[in-house]
């Protein structure tokens, strides 16, 4: 419509300033005689022309504006979220019915500003050249800066370095207090980071400032998941489907739900409907794959890893799965190098680093193990199994003093985690600490009363100074807890032993191999 109104206007303003209409024009052309008046029809060929030249290049411009603003706006739709790597799936679409690529629209967005070719580095997963030039555009236009740093905290998230992403988030909530899309996002890396009730503020702020952001609720559903209140998170899940019904992205998080209900197979059918419905959301052939997983079904899961890396090659949470079903197969070597694909992809993600160390501690490399701990360590300060792993590793060295310092910093970020006491008592049991060790086992008590290994424990502290009846209050309490270990019925069965009771301790002796056969080397 404005195309045709410009060149409208323009030709009627030439028409009234030759004061000619089109049945004068021939008039002009031709002399009185006949002959062509050459000049005349010269003068206004080359107008005629430049005027042809001039709508078609207005038409042109016109429909490369249009494109590009179409391109930015369906990219900035997708990079709007950071439940997956940017896939591009509408933008493709697009490139279909406009009989071209998707590279070629990105290379006219990239023509643009600072923000449109942030955007289409982002696109094209150049996550370095993104967050350059999206921190350079917030800077330079004051005006959009809010909407610049909302697309460079999804820079950091996709490439796990949450903190960035954090204060990104933060720089763009401050600058407009009524974007729902950076606090979504805020409250995502939280989860990530395992501050899920800040991160359920972050949802709730998202959906008051937009009450059908469908995500917002699956994305609070996936917080209290990981809060362990299952059925809540069941609810928001539910109110999430009742906007959009058929959300891929809903139904996987509902799936992941259910998994932790322990209901697995109800899981892997939510998984397989969410890839029905949206095959190239790799994050439900992860999720399927570590549902088999759980089920003990390596050989399958590993099926599903590789079709999740197949559709996205970049996407590091596959590799570590991958690697954790070899790890489960014993293909340790098979497995580090899935680990090492996964850290060079996000390599501020703590988790690929943990599980390599675990590899190299089962085929006996246990000094290059405690690096990887440590690794991940520096990247999630609050990484209790790593912590666990790494004082392991240096008692098992004999490394008591550095495997305490550990143990201490390791409670300073996890005050309330008892298996960290636990572990740290058994440092000092190891060192022969008999009075200081009890208190350590004790607080872990006190945080979890049902914690059986505690009490095992504790009851081997006091068996070694002599104190039987007391040790066996203790192996009593801790069977009571669990009466599957097979190794603290044969410390109870030492007791009875020592308190004269040889009927009870070969029954307990015998409980014991038959819960542990590998018992018998130590009987």
């Amino acid at each position: 419509m404005l195309v045709t109104v410009v060149i409208n206007a323009l030709a009627v303003s030439v028409f009234m300033y030759f004061g000619i209409g089109p049945s004068n024009y021939l008039r002009k052309i031709f002399a009185s005689n006949g002959e062509i008046v050459w000049s005349w029809f010269a003068i206004n060929s080359i107008f005629f022309l430049a005027l042809f030249a001039f709508i078609v290049t207005t038409i042109s411009f016109y429909l490369k504006s249009s494109t590009v603003t179409l391109t930015r706006e369906t990219l900035k739709e997708e990079l709007s979220s950071v439940l997956n790597p940017p896939g591009l799936q509408k933008l493709n679409t697009i490139a279909e019915k406009k009989k071209t690529t998707v590279e070629a629209l990105l290379r006219l967005l990239e023509e643009g500003d600072s923000f449109d070719k942030g955007l289409t580095a982002l696109a094209r997963r150049d996550y370095s050249t993104a967050a350059q030039l999206l921190a350079e555009d917030a800077k330079k236009k004051q005006d959009q800066a809010a909407q610049s740093f909302f697309y460079y905290g999804n820079v950091h998230s996709f490439v796990g370095n949450y903190m960035a992403a954090i204060e990104a988030y933060r720089q763009s909530t401050e600058l407009s207090a009524d974007y729902p899309g950076p606090y979504n996002n805020w409250g995502l890396v939280l989860t990530n980071l395992d501050r899920n009730e800040e991160a359920v503020i972050k949802f709730q702020k998202a959906i008051f400032l937009k009450n059908d952001f469908a995500e917002a609720y699956s994305n609070w559903g996936l917080a209290l998941k990981n809060l362990g209140l299952y059925e809540d998170a069941i609810k928001k899940f539910n109110d999430a489907l009742r906007i959009t019904p058929d959300s891929a992205e809903v139904i996987n998080n509902y799936g992941a739900a259910l998994e932790e209900l322990g209901r697995k197979e109800d899981a892997a059918e939510k998984f397989k409907q969410a890839i029905k419905i949206k095959p190239e959301m790799v994050v439900s052939y992860r999720n399927y794959g570590k549902v088999l997983n759980s089920l003990g079904k390596y050989s399958e899961a590993i099926t599903q890893f590789s079709l999740a890396i197949e559709r996205d090659p970049s996407y590091a949470q596959a590799y570590n799965d991958y690697g954790i079903s070899l790890y489960s197969l014993r293909r340790f070597n098979d497995a580090i190098e899935k680990y090492d694909k996964a850290s060079a992809i996000k390599p501020k993600w703590a988790a690929p680093y943990f599980n390599k160390g675990l590899c190299l501690k089962e085929i006996g490399r246990v000094d290059e193990s405690m690096s990887y701990f440590k690794e991940a360590i520096r990247n999630n300060l609050n990484y209790r199994d790593a912590y666990i792993e790494l004082i392991r590793a240096l008692a098992s060295k004999g490394q008591y003093n550095e495997a305490k310092q550990v143990a201490q910093s390791s409670i300073q970020y996890n005050p309330k985690t008892p298996e960290l006491f636990n572990e740290y008592g058994l440092i000092l049991l190891a060192e022969g600490n008999y009075s200081e060790e009890a208190t350590k086992f004790s607080t872990a008590l006190e945080i979890n009363p049902s914690y059986s290994l505690a009490y095992n424990n504790w009851g081997t502290a006091l068996f070694r100074q002599g104190s039987y009846e007391e040790a066996l209050e203790k192996y009593n309490a801790s069977i009571s807890l669990n009466p599957h270990i097979g190794v603290t019925y044969y410390n109870r069965g030492n007791v009875f032993r020592e308190l004269g009771f040889l009927q009870e301790a070969e029954n307990d002796i015998q409980r014991a191999l038959e819960l542990d056969c590998s018992l018998s080397s130590i009987r």
